[in-house]
């Protein structure tokens, strides 16, 4: 991970070879730069030899570049396979009307209704083109999936090389290191990297416009932020709110600046309008409603649910463990460091607004995303290429302090500095890693035991209906239903909206549906069937059992004369495990500390013996 520095030829000035000797003086190649006023590299830490995992910019695509985009990969691939589905806005806002898409069926929220138009349908088409190069006709659609997501994870990848690179140029080879393993090893990384999700889109795109303004290409970076923000989500131009002040008061090109902003705005908005309109049969822009409603509107987000900052704070020590709260103090770190070393390193030019101007971005988003009311995990998505690169200059500043002041009365090699925060985030990440498989993966794993049963000849060959309540929210979409199979809601204590079925294909892109609101009133006409008579209408049915049962969420299981258990998983009870242990595993405490329910999958004695199909057949 850190690699030794290299024995360097004694420099005629003394002090500079001390410099040198710490690594407070680096040999950076020059950076490439479209703009006349060249940066000069910022300071790094002390390990900043050539032979670091991130290879010189000249040779980016040597070896060592591609070293470090295997070790980007293979973090993207744990998550392809082991990451679940964490929130339900992606089944429903995204897997399901990509389903529909492809497959003519699935799930339909109120966003994507031509009276609301919250979604752009052009989104949902970029993911989409993918079943021409693996149709869903021949291959399974759970395959699909893991391809989809596969693809999700080489974008990722991509991105976050091209940001690590950019990194080293201005930062220094320990920087991006330490930026290296801390996003590879961490929780947040694995949760965010394949999700299909705007905000991880956003995280893609902050990789590439951080990337291009550490280089100084101001033209890319605004193109990039202006797609990041029309194509994905628009709150994500918080992000680059320093690169704007960058273009306009520090470089003084505001004449440039506006040009691009207003080319990359028409051009990107011409292009998703024109798909948009097809699909909705009326002009929509999707970012300004979605804008509009959450921003401007009397409705907005707090409908769905609101949060204490602790929310976020919680969450970001769970998928980064304690060394995120470094990247928060980057700032006065970071100074504090270049003060001291200056101090006590003769002739050593400390340098502060180059560090500080790139670990703003990190700190807009805080600005403006702590202290709304709703929150949720993906909104932080955009922000974590920010945040692990405001920890990695912390850490590589604490080395610096270290190497120049304290490593000849300790004797600790300051290379430790590092490994302790590594070793921390891959301890608190597999941690999180394995209590997400372990605790959660019951949902996904029993619709792929459902798709293989079916699949294989047994249980079902007409059409069929899987039933769900209260697990309404744990459905991983219809790629893991088998095709002759369809999922409907049975009423639970859930009482707000739940979606409704599109219309048949292309009907439901165009026509308005009815009983949809933007209140998340609770729309009876969901319900496929109620607790009392699921048994007369449901072929099979999900539920979850915690040990408690109400009228409307009854222990189907039990009335054995109408359903019979096939899988029955356990699945982590959050309301009776103890806090750390739902967050974390640790071996020998984890069963001893959490308390499981039972996710089962019934399927009806009844209804379903008429569709058997018969081992002789």
């Amino acid at each position: 991970m850190f690699t030794r520095v290299l024995k360097m030829p004694v420099p005629k000035q003394p002090c500079q070879a001390r410099q040198r000797k710490f690594g407070i003086i680096d040999k950076i190649a020059p950076q490439e730069s479209d703009d006349e006023d060249d940066r000069k590299p910022f300071p790094s830490g002390p390990n900043n030899a050539r032979t670091s995992t991130v290879d010189d910019p000249k040779n980016a695509s040597g070896d060592q570049g591609k070293s470090t985009f295997k070790i980007l990969l293979t973090a993207t691939l744990f998550s392809v396979f082991l990451n679940g589905i964490t929130d339900c806005d992606e089944t429903f806002n995204y897997w399901e009307p990509l389903f529909y898409l492809i497959k003519g069926g699935g799930f339909q929220t109120w966003e994507y209704s031509p009276e609301y138009g919250l979604r752009s349908w052009f989104y949902i088409l970029s993911h989409g083109i993918w079943s021409f190069f693996l149709p869903t006709s021949i291959i399974p659609p759970p395959m699909f999936f893991f391809f989809l997501r596969l693809i999700l994870g080489l974008v990722c990848a991509c991105c976050q090389l091209w940001l690590c690179e950019s990194i080293q140029v201005v930062f220094g080879g320990n920087v991006a290191n330490i930026w290296l393993w801390l996003t590879c090893l961490s929780a947040g990384n694995f949760i965010s990297s394949t999700a299909f999700l705007p905000s991880s889109t956003c995280m893609y795109l902050t990789c590439l416009w951080m990337g291009f303004w550490l280089r100084s290409k101001y033209n890319l970076a605004v193109y990039v932020v202006a797609f990041s923000a029309l194509f994905s989500w628009p709150f994500s131009v918080a992000l680059a709110i320093p690169l704007a002040i960058d273009c306009l008061i520090k470089k003084k090109k505001i004449t440039v600046f506006i040009y691009y902003c207003i080319e990359s705005f028409v051009i990107i908005n011409l292009v998703i309008v024109a798909f948009d309109w097809w699909f909705y049969g009326t002009p929509k822009l999707a970012w300004l409603n979605i804008l509009t409603y959450n921003v401007f509107s009397s409705k907005g987000p707090d409908l769905y649910g609101t949060e204490p900052i602790s929310y976020y704070l919680k969450n970001l020590t769970i998928n980064f463990g304690p060394v995120w709260i470094l990247g928060l103090f980057s700032m006065p770190i970071m100074v504090l460091s270049e003060w001291t070393i200056s101090k006590f390193v003769k002739h050593y030019q400390p340098v502060y607004s180059l560090g500080l101007w790139f670990l703003s971005p990190l700190y807009c988003w805080i600005i403006v995303f702590f202290f709304q009311a709703h929150k949720e995990e993906r909104f932080l998505f955009p922000m974590y290429p920010c945040l692990m690169l405001a920890t990695a200059v912390a850490i590589g500043s604490i080395q610096k302090v270290y190497a120049a002041v304290f490593y000849k009365k300790l004797k600790i090699p300051f290379i430790a500095i590092g490994y302790a925060a590594l070793i921390s985030t891959g301890i608190f990440g597999f941690s999180r890693l394995c209590a997400l498989v372990a605790g959660y993966s019951a949902s996904a794993d029993t619709y792929r035991s459902l798709y293989s049963q079916i699949r294989n000849g047994y249980n079902w060959v007409g059409p069929a209906t899987v039933c769900v309540g209260k697990a309404w929210h744990q459905f991983p979409t219809h790629f893991f239903l088998h095709q002759n199979m369809t999922a409907e809601f049975i009423q639970s204590e859930f009482a707000a909206q739940l979606p409704a079925k599109f219309d048949s294909w292309p009907k439901g892109l165009t026509d308005i549906p009815d009983h949809f609101n933007d209140l998340n009133k609770e729309q009876p006409e969901r319900y496929f069937a109620n607790p009392t008579n699921a048994h007369k209408n449901c072929h099979y049915l999900i539920d979850t059992d915690y040990g408690t049962e109400s009228e409307l969420e009854p222990l189907y299981h039990l009335t054995t004369e109408h359903w019979e258990t096939l899988t029955e998983l356990d699945i982590l009870n959050p309301s009776k495990s103890h806090w750390f242990y739902r967050a974390f595993y640790v071996p020998y405490l984890w069963e001893n500390n959490v308390q499981f329910g039972k996710y089962r999958l019934l399927k009806n004695k009844v209804l379903s013996h008429e569709g058997e199909r018969k081992d002789d057949q």
